[in-house]
C-alpha cells in the first residue's frame, strides 16, 4: 500500500532514536514514570520538594539577595532621625 507523502513515516516520528529507543550517541532513553513527575508545592511550603539545580540555585540566590535588602532596609529605617 502506498503511503501519502504528507505522513509521517516511522523513520519520521523516531527522529534520532532506533528501535530500541536508543539515540544515535548511544544513550538508552530515558522512560517518563509516575515517580518522576514535580508534584506542585503544597501552599504555604518554602519550596517543592524536587527543584533542579538551576532551580535551587536561582532561589537560594533570591532568598540571600531578599535578606540582605530587608537588613539594609531595617538598617535605614533605624537610623532615620525620630
Amino acid at each position: 500500500m502506498a503511503v501519502p507523502c504528507w505522513e509521517e513515516t516511522k523513520d519520521e516520528d523516531k527522529h534520532d532514536e532506533d528501535e530500541n529507543d536508543v539515540d544515535h550517541a548511544g544513550r538508552g532513553k530515558r522512560k517518563a514514570s509516575a515517580s518522576d513527575k514535580k508534584g506542585s508545592p503544597s501552599p504555604g511550603s518554602p519550596r517543592p520538594a524536587k527543584m533542579s539545580a538551576t532551580e535551587k540555585t536561582m532561589y537560594d540566590t533570591l532568598r540571600k539577595y531578599t535578606r540582605s535588602m530587608a537588613m539594609t532596609l531595617m538598617d535605614f529605617h533605624d537610623s532615620l532621625p525620630k
